[in-house]
């Protein structure tokens, strides 16, 4: 990799990492033959799918699974970071970052997305010592190995602040278990299902339908877990929206009603810790907004983060773990001061057929219930494509109704996790939308969103109708990413 500064070495920060987030595919390489005839590899098992797959490297720097050396930095530095993908297709990446953000064009950022031949520099200003992450949020890059450790120490002669103790804000989140209907109004986009609107919402013998056992973090009034707090419906699978300023800590219990582990962890704020609960165990965690948790210069005045389970989390996230944070700056309380309306759309493929409750749902939902029926239907490729959801919120074909006033400016906080699939292109139809602060915003028509990062954009709607919102990628507006924004007088 060449650096080059207009000024000679670049004074305004403490520490470089050149960093390299590619598939090496050692199928390709010149030292292939030498490999395979030095091993007595055959022919035959050259060609076998786990032979293949395995010679897929999804690797930081040439290192997997958290075996990279030397990401280290200490609490207080300016951390400058050289990103650069090369590769295929597959080579879309999202170089993200837990328990810091990094800041790009003076906007704020916890996940970065690289393409082939791309290269980024971000900056990131330390806070808080700990052991975090550095990996990309595309599941099945980060399940083949591509993480790695980012270890912060204490300043130089000094020592980390103490997180904890000193909080102002407190929140109740259970995870528990719940039936959750991707079409709850029984309709599709166009009135009853469309027989394209039945591959994935009709239950049969073998299919499981709109139906499915999935998990979720629910917000309680108190440590009880007796009282639900109000959380709007649309929201759908999200958990609830915290809202927090720059200069907040919140204490949050967290409760684990779930029958396996799991944790609840934010991106974009700095957290004590992200012990895993064992089934129902409660643990206290407290997460930290410091200013580089809240808007850049050229962000809006609020930026969304993710929060969801890090403890087996493909898994945990498909099965429903995730939700919002809002960090506006200090004095706001995380609400936004220029728009009049907020949205949070989770922009997502759900694919069920990684769900912790896959064969629950099987058995609960199909007539099959034999073990040797239950494997061939899983292999069943329609079957597969029948429990991949693409949603706004778990909704699907229209199921998701948003309501706006004439001449409000609406914003929409974007989030999205999930698998390369998950690249979608957001539009509200007849309407144009604005991305960052006001007076050097810029505007699109779409709005690009990728697995494990988070954006906001906003809408000012000047006309009255029905308006679609939906993923302008062919595949995903086909499999039922459409929702709809309504929009009267007053």
């Amino acid at each position: 990799m060449i650096v080059i500064s207009r000024y000679g070495l670049a004074k305004d920060y403490d520490r470089e990492f050149f960093i390299s987030l590619t598939t090496l595919d050692e199928t390709a390489s010149l030292y292939y033959d030498d490999y395979v005839t030095r091993l007595g590899i055959s022919e035959e098992d050259q060609e076998n799918e786990e032979f293949i797959q395995f010679m897929k490297k999804f690797a930081i720097n040439g290192y997997l699974h958290c075996n990279q050396p030397g990401l280290t930095a200490r609490n207080g530095e300016r951390v400058r970071w050289y990103l650069i993908t090369l590769g295929t297709e597959v080579d879309i990446h999202s170089a993200t970052w837990t328990g810091q953000t990094v800041s790009q064009y003076r906007t704020r950022k916890t996940a970065l997305v690289l393409q082939p031949a791309s290269m980024h520099t971000v900056d990131m200003l330390i806070t808080g010592c700990g052991d975090f992450s550095f990996y990309c949020g595309v599941h099945e890059h980060l399940e083949h190995g591509m993480a790695s450790n980012f270890i912060v120490t204490r300043e130089k002669g000094g020592v980390c602040p103490k997180q904890g103790k000193n909080y102002n804000k407190q929140a109740f989140i259970q995870a528990e278990e719940y039936e959750w209907d991707y079409a709850s109004s029984g309709q599709g986009c166009q009135g009853e299902f469309t027989e394209h609107e039945d591959i994935f919402l009709k239950n049969g013998d073998d299919r499981i339908g709109r139906r499915y056992i999935k998990a979720r973090y629910r917000g309680y009034t108190d440590s009880t877990f007796r009282t639900t707090s109000n959380a709007p419906a649309y929201l759908g699978i999200l958990g609830p929206t915290f809202r927090v300023a720059v200069g907040d800590t919140i204490r949050v219990v967290f409760r684990n009603n779930l029958s396996f582990p799991v944790n609840i962890v934010p991106l974009g704020l700095f957290y004590s810790s992200d012990k895993v609960a064992q089934p129902g165990e409660t643990v206290v965690y407290y997460w930290t907004a410091p200013s580089s948790s809240g808007p850049d210069s050229n962000d809006a005045n609020t930026v969304p983060w993710l929060y969801r389970s890090t403890y087996n989390e493909v898994y945990t996230q498909q099965a429903g773990l995730a939700g919002a944070v809002i960090v506006g700056p200090p004095g706001s309380n995380g609400f936004a001061r220029d728009v009049q309306r907020e949205y949070v759309l989770g922009v997502s493929i759900v694919n069920e057929n990684v769900s912790p409750f896959l064969n629950r749902n099987i058995r609960a939902y199909t007539q099959v219930t034999e073990g040797n029926e239950t494997d061939a239907l899983i292999a069943d490729p329609d079957f597969e494509e029948s429990n991949l959801k693409h949603s706004f919120n778990g909704y699907l074909f229209c199921n998701l109704q948003l309501k706006a006033v004439r001449g409000e400016r609406v914003r929409f906080y974007l989030l999205s996790v999930g698998s390369s699939l998950d690249m979608h292109s957001v539009t509200v139809r007849d309407n144009t939308q604005l991305s960052g602060k006001l007076s050097v915003s810029t505007r699109t028509f779409a709005s690009d969103i990728y697995a494990g990062s988070s954006r906001s954009v906003d809408v000012f709607v000047d006309r009255v109708g029905t308006f679609l919102v939906q993923c302008d990628v062919h595949d995903h507006h086909d499999a039922g990413m459409i929702a709809t924004l309504r929009v009267k007088n007053n």
